[in-house]
This record gives C-alpha cells, structure tokens and sequence, in this order.
C-alpha cells in the first residue's frame, strides 16, 4: 500500500509502502521506498531509518512495491515484475507487457503465495518462484483486491468491475 507522501531519509526516493504485520511479517519492521525522480530505485530502511539496501533493480520507471512473505515485489509501470530477497537480491522476474494497458501505479496482490500482477489481464503466478500459474483476461485493472478465499475484484479506469474466485491455484472458475 502506498503511504501519503512523507519525506524519504533517501534523498530523491520518492514513495513509501507499507507492509501490514499480519500479511507480511518479514517486513512489518521495515520502511520500504521505490523510486527515485522516476527511475528504477528499492530502498528498505530499518525502523530507525537506516539504510538496510538500496538495489536498482531491472524496471523502467519507478516501481510499486508489495510484500510477500520473504520477498518483496517490485512492478515497474510497463507491468515487469522483480521478487526481491532480504539481502535485495533478485529471486525471480518477469517482463512486462510491451503496450500494456495496466495504470503503472497498480502495484501486485499477494495472497496464499499467489501474485496476482494488473497488465492486459491479470497475471496469476507463484509467489516463491514467479512461475504462471492462470491468467484473468479481461481488464487491465486500476484497483486490485483479493481476500483469503482467493475471491478477486478487479476495476478498470472506466469504472467497469469484474469479480473472480479462483477455486485453486490453477484453476478458474
């Protein structure tokens, strides 16, 4: 989730996310930064405010960032995914959509190690290894929820909503 705007300890670093304890305690104690005047730039930050590491990672445009569990998702605006380890190692990618549709600031859902990644679409992939695992045609969605069940609601810039309850992970009903 992104924060309202607040001054970053990184000079230039320009977005806050927030991880919820609940959903993600490997980083509830964390200040987690993206971008920097526009660019590609992770910064996660002690609770203190120290730097922990800062990694550019292989996006275009500042990223969208969101937990999940030991790795942190970097999304960059033309919808590439980068999972992030601790250390801020890249663990896995994904390239984007050339001419993806998808609002560059939707960043990724991450429920019961499922990505759920806004583009053309949405692309259903395993959390722990980024593999695809189903795609929702459809919209290239401006907001993006998920629950526990793994019921989705998806709503484009137009206003239009779909909703999607996937039955496992590799499947849709």
């Amino acid at each position: 989730m992104r924060l309202p705007d607040q001054q970053s300890p990184i000079a230039g670093c320009n977005q806050r996310f927030a991880a919820e304890p609940k959903d993600s305690p490997a980083w509830a104690s964390w200040q987690l930064w993206g971008g920097h005047a526009g660019d590609a730039m992770v910064a996660v930050l002690t609770a203190s405010g120290a730097p922990e590491w800062v990694d550019s990672p292989a996006l275009v445009g500042a990223p969208t960032l969101a937990p999940a569990g030991p790795l942190l998702l970097a999304r960059g605006p033309d919808g590439a995914l980068v999972a992030l380890g601790r250390d801020g190692r890249a663990r896995w990618s994904r390239a984007g959509s050339p001419g993806g549709h998808a609002p560059p600031s939707v960043p990724p859902v991450v429920v019961r190690g499922t990505v759920l990644a806004p583009g053309e679409g949405i692309a259903v992939l395993s959390a722990a290894t980024g593999e695809p695992l189903g795609a929702l045609p459809g919209l290239a969605p401006a907001r993006l929820v998920a629950d526990g069940a793994l019921s989705v609601v998806a709503l484009d810039a137009d206003g239009r909503a779909a909703g999607y309850r996937l039955a496992t992970h590799l499947s849709v009903v």
